[in-house]
């Protein structure tokens, strides 16, 4: 048998996001639900690697849902990066 399996519980740790529109014209929406308390980063990189946007809330637990306005930024695809306690999820999002 097998007793101990590595990384399966952290799996289902972490929270599905929701990116919306998708795509966009510089204003979207981030949402997810944490069932614990964790320290939430938000980062919104260009293609090249240069960062449009930050946000930090710390002890975060429960919904989130917040929107976003990127103002003077080029039209194309940028990476959204949400860092939580648990993992780290990335998603595309594409500005119009």
């Amino acid at each position: 048998t097998v007793d101990d399996l590595v990384g399966i519980s952290e799996i289902d740790a972490m929270p599905d996001i929701a990116v919306y529109p998708n795509p966009n014209s510089g204003k979207f929406r981030v949402a997810f639900n944490l069932t614990d308390r964790q320290d939430v980063y938000i980062t919104l990189y260009s293609i090249t690697g240069q960062t449009v946007l930050e946000q930090t809330t710390t002890q975060h637990q429960g919904a989130y849902e917040q929107i976003f306005i990127v103002q003077h930024e080029s039209a194309g695809i940028y990476m959204l990066r949400v860092v939580f306690d648990k993992g780290v999820i990335i998603k595309k999002l594409v500005i119009e």
